[in-house]
């Protein structure tokens, strides 16, 4: 396991403080052990290179007879505390070297277990953004060394259920709760619980002491981040589960009866449920923003362990021929037999409500807000416009027909109030990207059908802090460059503020400044902006990280966004990033943690930018904190947390389908990126960049605009 530890190590110098200017936590590590002499090396060595600046490990060996005492005469001067005395077993261990312990944080490690790598930094910034009682995060199971997956609670966010925990074969053993070193706690919650565990239980007392934190109000934040590193082999006690049911039992059923609850009847654990069989539709499969976002749900849901399969509507087409791929769609889908489906933009096909509809119909459907079309009659953006007609209802009175995706004035009303019909079953559930979207949608619904937060995520094999000069290497940029990536550049959106933007940064006066962005820049841009590169469209995920890795600071002017996901991108990178503070970019950008956010005015902006060009230690910290923060809340495992738990809450499945054991099993053969055939009836891509990068903007937005008119006129999506 050691090995593995090593291997997954990602260095990072952590700064001298939290973001808000406060020391790090003292974290103690209680390490119970007796004659463990085989294992306990490893244990010891993977907290000493956390590289956190104050942890506390505390070793309480009950006088082992095997060895452990050279092992621990070896690391004498290395740890906090050795206690060599013997002891009456594991609680009472447990119990010594909790009396000693200063730490704000604690918890105990077996001393045939190990930390995750990084595990210290991220729970102490776990502890310092949620305010928590307990940290819970990923527990990597290893067996013979094999990596076997990493096992997650489904407890959500907030307060510990304790009826759960005390009920053990509909909750404890069902995998819904913890291996316990996956988790951390408070040091004033120990104390507040009663400051011991029971030395009178070998088996539960883990369990036993979650009660008494869950009757104290115990509040629970789970992060995604791996925090242990759990050996499986012959010689724990836990490895035979059949005989803890006895000393389990009359625990739980004392505590049940003092709180006013039945005893446990059953007697034996049922089997879980099959995996979900999830579809996903989506109008454009896997490419562009709200694609990317939904290949990563699909991609999440999938590594859970479920059954996923995709389809997409395709491109603007005919009536006939939507109406065609719409029933082969739905066809395929009854075949499928899914639980559950889930919806990202639809509004590329045709801009109508029918697909949602005949979704709806038939299957529980979540249906997940990358913009605000389920909210109008047809624009996506009504919000960014200045417009509250969606409020009431759209109709053929609009007063932005002509607005991208466009739909025959007479259906507009049509088409409000079948989503707004949608919006009322108890069957669709809403899945906001930021609490903006969420607001902006529970203004247009009924109480009971509010939409709830999904927390987008990414790859974290791929969007990961890397270096820095072999990015610029890579993409043939200056070594000595302070280079802006400007990630979302749109000359035709008045909304994205890229002249603006240009126009600030070329008359900021920052020495040796480089601006990068993604996509194709008109030719006249290029001339306008000579501190502009424009590095094309990256369709690999690999390209892009690579991009954010070569960028001192991510910059967006935009005005509106439902979220801003190339900003969470960015820290998931280590790249600071500084934005406005308007609709949904606070959700991306964490103020003061992951970057700054502004008021809106591009010199607000440059003004925080010639801060962070000055600072080289507060970029630096800016984005190690970034990382950690991402790590913990923007990786697939949290993004995954996030679904599941909001489909536990919302009751939107029959009770008992959804499983409450999170587990993402490790795989060696790793398919090829997940991909959906869509049919594309617009002009070539090629062609259509070669005129938008050579003619003028101003004909250009006019030559799209004829083009979209005739289409609309054509009776098809423009």
């Amino acid at each position: 396991m050691l090995k593995a530890f090593r291997k997954n190590q990602h260095p990072v110098a952590i700064p001298s403080t939290l973001p808000d200017g406060s020391a790090w936590p003292r974290i103690s590590i209680v390490t119970p052990s007796y004659n463990n002499a085989k294992y306990i090396e490893e244990t010891i060595i993977s907290v000493l290179e956390q590289g956190y600046p104050d942890v506390e490990h505390i070793i309480v060996d009950g006088a082992s007879k095997d060895g452990t005492a050279a092992i621990l005469d070896r690391y004498r001067g290395h740890v906090a505390r050795i206690i060599q005395e013997p002891d009456t077993g594991q609680s009472n261990a447990i119990n010594k070297g909790m009396r000693l312990a200063t730490g704000e944080i604690v918890t105990w490690l077996n001393s045939d277990d190990l930390l995750a790598p990084g595990a210290l930094a991220a729970v102490a910034m776990a502890f310092h953004m949620s305010g928590a009682d307990m940290v819970a995060g990923g527990c990597q199971l290893y067996r013979n060394g094999g990596y076997l997956g990493t096992h997650l609670t489904s407890c959500a966010d907030g307060t510990l259920p304790a009826e759960e925990i005390s009920d053990l074969y509909g909750g404890w053993q069902t995998g819904k709760f913890f291996y316990q070193p996956e988790v951390m706690f408070t040091r004033d919650l120990w104390q507040r619980a009663g400051g011991q565990v029971r030395e009178d239980l070998h088996y539960c007392m883990d369990v036993e002491m979650w009660l008494r934190f869950a009757s104290c109000g115990a509040r629970l934040h789970v992060i995604g981040a791996p925090v242990a590193m759990f050996r499986l082999h012959e010689e724990q006690k836990t490895n035979n589960p059949d005989a803890s049911p006895d000393e389990y039992i009359p625990v739980a059923n004392a505590w049940r009866t003092t709180h006013g609850l039945p005893p446990i009847t059953r007697t034996t654990l049922p089997p879980p449920p099959p995996p979900l069989k999830v579809a996903f539709v989506n109008d454009i499969g896997f490419q562009y923003g709200a694609g990317i976002a939904h290949q990563r749900l699909f991609t999440a849901v999938s590594s859970a362990g479920h059954t996923v399969r995709g389809w997409a509507t395709g491109f603007q087409s005919p009536r006939d021929v939507f109406e065609a791929t719409a029933a082969r769609i739905i066809s395929e889908i009854e075949a499928f037999e899914p639980d559950v489906v889930v919806c990202g933009n639809l509004h590329c096909t045709i801009a109508d409500s029918d697909m949602l509809v005949r979704l709806t119909d038939r299957w529980p459907t979540c249906f997940c807000l990358h913009d605000l079309w389920l909210l109008t009659g047809h624009c996506p953006h009504p919000g960014f416009l200045d417009c509250v007609r969606h409020l009431a209802g759209c109709d053929h009175t609009c007063p932005s027909p002509d607005t991208y995706p466009t739909i025959a004035a007479g259906d507009i009303r049509k088409a409000w109030d079948a989503k707004r019909e949608v919006m009322a079953r108890d069957t669709f559930l809403a899945l906001a990207n930021s609490n903006w979207t969420r607001a902006q949608h529970d203004g247009c619904t009924t109480p009971g059908h509010e939409a709830r937060l999904l927390r987008l995520g990414c790859d974290e094999s791929i969007f990961h802090p890397g270096d820095r000069l072999e990015a610029r290497r890579q993409l043939g940029l200056d070594m000595d460059a302070f280079v802006v990536l400007m990630p979302m550049v749109d000359f035709s959106s008045p909304f994205k503020g890229s002249v603006e933007g240009l126009e600030a940064l070329s008359g900021a006066g920052l020495e040796n400044l480089q601006v990068i962005c993604f996509g194709v820049v008109e030719q006249e841009m290029i001339a306008r902006f000579p501190i502009l590169t424009a590095l094309g469209y990256l369709h690999d995920p690999e390209a892009v990280a690579t991009a954010y890795r070569a960028a001192d600071v991510v910059v967006s002017f935009s005005h509106a966004e439902t979220f801003g996901q190339t900003l969470m991108e960015a820290a998931c990178c280590g790249i600071p990033s500084l934005a406005y503070r308007c609709t949904g970019l606070p959700d991306a950008v964490v103020d003061g943690v992951s970057g700054f956010l502004v008021d809106e005015t591009p010199d607000a902006l440059i003004t925080r930018l010639h801060q962070l060009h000055a600072d080289a230690n507060l970029r630096a910290s800016l984005g190690t904190w970034a990382a950690l923060y991402a790590r913990n809340s923007r990786c697939l495992q949290a993004e995954y947390h996030s679904f599941h738990t909001n489909l536990e809450e919302a009751g939107l499945l029959a009770p008992g389908r959804l499983g409450k054991n999170i587990f993402f099993a490790h795989t060696e053969a790793h398919d090829a990126e997940p991909s959906i055939p869509v049919s594309d009836p617009r002009p070539g891509s090629a062609f259509k960049n070669w005129l938008r990068r050579e003619l003028p903007t101003p004909v250009w937005m006019a030559l799209r605009r004829v083009y979209r008119g005739t289409k609309s006129r054509l009776g098809m999506h423009p």
